[in-house]
């Protein structure tokens, strides 16, 4: 349960950094994605598929350096793919 709250929070947090668009090419665009992610790691989540929800966290942590080194398009492009598996 410990590991399931960081990685709520991970991915609180890249909702919180990032912008909000449909293109993505801008932090606003991030956000847009980064919101649905949260979305889909909540239903993730109440699911109680733990395993799945560990083996993505280190995923999310690699989106969240994407997003602090204003790597927009490598960041989207790695949302896309983790939200994918969810």
């Amino acid at each position: 349960m410990k590991n399931l709250i960081i990685v709520l929070l991970i991915a609180a947090g890249i909702y919180y950094y990032m912008g909000q668009s449909s293109k993505c090419e801008t932090e606003e665009d991030l956000k847009n994605k980064a919101a649905e992610m949260l979305e889909k790691f909540q239903a993730l989540a109440t699911s109680g598929d733990l395993t799945k929800i560990m083996s993505l966290s280190k995923r999310v942590q690699d989106i969240k350096i994407m997003q602090t080194k204003m790597d927009i398009p490598s960041a989207c492009k790695a949302m896309d793919e983790l939200m994918k598996e969810l």
